[in-house]
């Protein structure tokens, strides 16, 4: 006789007997009075098809409550011991939810791997919560959509950013509606494409910690594993500024066992971007945190391209990534463009870029001496010195005296260096050429 096995899909468990062809599903569980109870139903497995043959609520320890559901099941199953199921998949139920997740040695963990560290590089990590946050009109939702649609249709959306992993996603969505994201999906989505089977959660007017077992419910029936958030106010059951209330979206989150989580925040009104709201909650707990930065709707016009910007400012295992730019272009025929690009002016996005990630965009058309970088960025000749020693995989400098003068000179290494700029050894013999002529 085959024992029952036991299966959890998110806040459901199932009891499978093999050799009866039945299954008993368990959900709505919840401890109240020191007794586990839930809503439960048995299934009948025959012919591979899942039919219903009864359901009610049971306590899962109390045995008049479970000696009342197996008279309930007694008459679909003939000559079955159903007081003896039930019990068996009660026990197996309530042991399962006392308990939680098994403890697991970490050594035995399986390994983090570049195969599966992010769902798409450098943005969505895999396993981990990462916030977009920025101004209004930034298109943080935007951008996370495309991200999501990337992974689920494992399609490049966004050109330069290849998804790494392919998974189902869902949008929980507590600002907007289905038709919306349904036009934005449109205008995303590769003209001959048929339109992919992506989610939409309405978050009901409720924040996620009233309704994590309705929300896990629903991604185990309808075999979600990735959620974009939108957005975090809405969801959290008070200010996102308190504690309890910050913390309880995190754990909800977290509660869900997804393998991507997405959540769209947004600044304070003060405009300080180390952290949404200028909370320390929404920056100490999750994993990462990506500022996007979008020229002012004003400044954009129709069928034209335009950047953005989405700065790492947190990054607890990866530590903070080099940005990302992305080409925006809403075009006149209807359609959505965005294409990975190197930064255009990094006066764009002043105090959000590295003072090497300056350089380096200044650098990009060929030799410089470090008084024509201070000049033009702002940076101290000093300072680019030091940026420059500090990034020797990236920038080669050389010192030569030109009139009886030192002057230095940096330019960006092969690996970094655009097509058009001159190499390492142009650059010494121009400094050469330019000494002996004073």
């Amino acid at each position: 006789m085959t024992a029952p096995s036991l299966e959890v899909d998110h806040a459901i468990r199932r009891v499978i007997f093999a050799d009866e062809a039945l299954s008993m599903e368990f959900r709505h569980l919840r401890l109240t009075h020191h007794d586990v109870e839930g809503l439960v139903t048995t299934y009948s497995l025959v012919g591979g098809e899942r039919k219903p043959i009864y359901r009610a609520n049971v306590i899962l320890m109390g045995p008049n409550s479970r000696s009342s559901y197996a008279k309930g099941i007694a008459p679909s199953l003939k000559g079955v011991d159903c007081s003896q199921l039930v019990n068996e998949a009660t026990f197996l139920v309530d042991a399962d939810f006392r308990q939680g997740k098994a403890p697991t040695l970490i050594r035995d963990a399986p390994d983090i791997t570049p195969a599966d560290e992010y769902v798409i590089r450098p943005l969505v990590p895999f396993e981990d919560i990462v916030v977009f946050y920025g101004d209004a009109d930034a298109l943080k939702t935007y951008t996370a959509f495309a991200l999501a649609l990337s992974s689920h249709m494992y399609l490049p959306v966004i050109a330069g950013l290849e998804p790494q992993i392919k998974l189902r996603w869902a949008v929980l969505d507590a600002e907007s509606n289905e038709r919306r994201f349904k036009q934005r999906m449109r205008r995303l989505v590769p003209a001959g494409v048929d339109l992919p089977d992506v989610l939409h959660i309405d978050a009901i007017g409720l924040p996620l910690e009233q309704q994590v077992e309705r929300v896990g419910n629903i991604c185990a029936d309808q075999h979600v594993e990735a959620m974009l958030f939108d957005s975090a106010v809405p969801l959290c059951a008070g200010s996102p500024n308190d504690a309890e209330s910050a913390g309880g979206l995190f754990r909800s989150i977290k509660a869900l066992g997804l393998k991507a989580n997405v959540v769209i925040a947004h600044i304070p009104k003060s405009g300080e971007s180390s952290s949404p709201y200028g909370t320390s909650f929404f920056r100490n707990t999750p994993r990462g945190l990506q500022y996007v930065q979008a020229p002012p709707r004003n400044q954009r016009i129709d069928g034209e391209p335009f950047q953005i910007g989405i700065f790492s400012k947190k990054g607890n295992d990866t530590g903070t990534t080099a940005p990302v730019f992305l080409s925006f272009c809403f075009t006149r025929e209807g359609r959505t463009e965005i294409r990975r690009e190197e930064v255009h002016d990094a006066a764009d996005f002043t105090g959000h870029l590295a003072k090497w990630e300056v350089l380096k965009q200044f650098a990009r058309t060929g030799k410089r001496s470090y008084q024509e970088a201070s000049e033009a960025t702002g940076i101290s000749v000093d300072q680019v010195g030091k940026e420059v020693r500090r990034h020797p995989h990236m920038f080669g400098r050389e010192t030569g005296v030109v009139g009886g003068e030192k002057r230095s000179y940096f330019w960006l290494l092969d690996s970094n260096h655009q097509p058009d700029a001159e190499s390492p050894r142009d650059l010494l013999a121009d400094v050469a050429v330019e000494a002996a002529a004073e």
